[in-house]
């Protein structure tokens, strides 16, 4: 099969259960990286979204609530921003960041909606995602949400990986440690906050202004950081990303003169009926190195992902080197 076969080949629902077993024959890159531990994990709102936190577009609509009840917008505005939030919540959570911000004390209205949005309502469910995330063992984990739920299960556990760090890139004083340390962070399960946090909802990156300004070609930071990445020659997961949640998707794009055809994984939660839909994008990802993996949410919801996480921690782990073979191979070097 060519390679612009495979671009336009669709996937079958019996094609997506055994890909969801993740065996080597499937993915022998994914193997060879959690061999090499050069695994690094992207966590979207899908994962949030176990533990209570609002999707993009639920978040968005929300916000188009707040404002109504505070007047800030019209009955008419109100109507019309609904009915795009969950078509491009990004443009709408914008026009409301902009329309707060004309009247300095609307802003906390917006801060306030942001913040509820993503508050944790089920503390235990945290703890049921975020462990299998580790069991997964990735170098490190970045994240696009702003909520603190991977950030207090990490804390839960700092007795036990005493070495993991959390950056916030939005931070100027956790981008002066990463510049320190050469951008050497992805290792220890770190984890990563790339559009900041519910702590500080003003500098997340949320409006566009600010999504522009922060992936400006000349953003020094960042570059460093994907340079990176790209430096160290690793297998991205994107878990809990939807197509449409292409920030990073698109990011990867610009680091494409990796040594490998593939450079990425991408779990995303579909139902049925967007079948057709996924396998038209698919061609779309592929044709820059991104391999979209589905999984199907009818029955199960947003909590399949436990399926597809048990999954992928049993099958990768047979590839992960055994305590001896690692111990032989010091004592070899």
């Amino acid at each position: 099969m060519t390679t612009e076969e495979r671009k336009i080949r669709n996937i079958t629902i019996d094609e997506i259960n055994r890909k969801l077993q993740f065996q080597k024959e499937d993915f022998p890159d994914l193997h060879q990286a959690v061999k090499n531990d050069s695994l690094i994990v992207f966590l979207g709102a899908g994962i949030s979204k176990l533990y209570g936190c609002l999707l993009w577009n639920e978040m968005a609509s929300k916000l188009v609530d707040e404002l109504q009840k505070y007047k800030i917008i019209s009955y008419a505005e109100h109507n019309i921003l609904s009915q795009e939030a969950f078509v491009n919540p990004r443009k709408i959570i914008s026009i409301c960041h902009a329309r707060c911000s004309i009247e300095h004390n609307n802003l906390a209205v917006y801060e306030k909606a942001i913040r509820d949005s993503v508050d944790i309502q089920d503390n235990s469910k945290v703890q049921e995602i975020y462990k299998r995330v580790y069991t997964v063992q990735a170098m490190s984990h970045l994240t696009t949400n702003i909520d603190l739920g991977i950030k207090q299960y990490a804390l839960s556990i700092r007795n036990i990986a005493r070495d993991l760090k959390i950056y916030d890139c939005t931070f100027p004083y956790d981008q002066d440690r990463i510049r320190q340390t050469e951008y050497n962070i992805f290792k220890d399960g770190n984890i990563i906050y790339l559009h900041g946090t519910q702590a500080n909802i003003q500098e997340c990156i949320l409006p566009i202004e600010k999504y522009l300004s922060y992936y400006d070609e000349q953003n020094d930071f960042l570059n460093g950081l994907f340079e990176k990445i790209k430096s160290i020659g690793c297998i991205i997961v994107f878990i809990g990303y939807g197509l449409n949640e292409w920030d990073l998707i698109e990011r990867v794009y610009k680091i494409k003169s990796f040594p490998m055809e593939r450079i990425a994984y991408l779990l995303s939660p579909i139902y049925t009926y967007e079948l057709i839909k996924f396998n038209l994008e698919s061609a779309y990802f592929r044709s820059f190195g991104v391999e979209p993996i589905p999984y199907i949410i009818d029955d199960e919801g947003y909590e399949k992902l436990y399926y597809v996480l048990d999954n992928l921690a049993k099958a990768t782990d047979e590839s992960r080197p055994s305590p001896y073979t690692t111990i032989s191979d010091i004592e070899e070097a």
